[in-house]
């Protein structure tokens, strides 16, 4: 971006060290002309009105003046997106897509371990599937699936719903904690993990958020008989 980052001009023989606030001191000395090292000190200051028609002049560091909204990199995201979703398009007709659920009593993990959270049976993370996928794999309603993706595998207690596409399973995630006996609340009702059935490595997160594939992952479900 032709900007200098935290490091540069760093002389660690003469023990210099990156300062972390040095992104927010250029804002805010920018900005409004005041001192940093006083806000850290506790003064109040209120930064002045911005000048309309001020901004993009003050901001926008491109030699052209203008915001360019697709740079190359973009490009290559937009096309390697596409590329996904026709994998997707083109997977077996016995292939599964699962993705990501949320629901308000689990938030990543951070509810894991919260006895008001496992109130009125929620002492599980069910995979969720279309009654059409449930009859074609002999899988029923309450029944224990072993899920396998390319990656890994988890057994899940099942749940047939019909808000679901047909070729499509869901999981809330945030669960899996079989192995956390410190946890006594999220130990004693574990779930399953589908952070397992997740690729790993190169390509599998998306390059410009650095955000893990948490969806649209190919899986198999297969029913566990006793």
């Amino acid at each position: 971006m032709g900007r200098p980052s935290l490091f540069d001009g760093l002389d660690e023989s003469a023990g210099d060290e990156p300062d972390p606030w040095s992104k927010w001191r250029h804002m805010v000395e920018r900005g409004g002309d005041v001192s940093f090292a006083a806000l850290q000190a506790g003064e109040v200051a209120v930064l002045p009105a911005p000048e309309p028609g001020s901004f993009y002049d003050r901001q926008v560091h491109t030699s052209d003046g203008r915001v360019d909204c697709c740079p190359p990199v973009f490009t290559e995201a937009i096309e390697r997106c596409h590329s996904l979703f026709a994998e997707a398009t083109a997977r077996p007709a016995d292939e599964l897509l699962l993705i990501h659920q949320r629901d308000p009593w689990m938030h990543n993990s951070w509810f894991a371990n919260l006895p008001r959270m496992k109130k009125g049976g929620r002492t599980t993370n069910p995979l969720r599937m279309h009654p059409a996928d449930a009859e074609r794999l002999g899988v029923t309603d309450g029944a224990t699936a072993r899920v396998a993706s390319q990656h890994g595998e988890v057994e899940a207690t099942v749940e047939v719903v019909d808000d679901l596409m047909p070729g499509v399973v869901s999981m809330v995630h945030g669960w899996g904690h079989a192995a956390s006996p410190r946890l006594k609340v999220a130990a004693a009702a574990p779930g399953a993990n589908p952070n397992a059935l997740l690729p790993v490595g190169p390509g599998s997160y998306e390059p410009l958020s650095s955000q893990a594939h948490m969806t649209g992952i190919p899986v198999s479900v297969q029913p566990i008989t006793a």
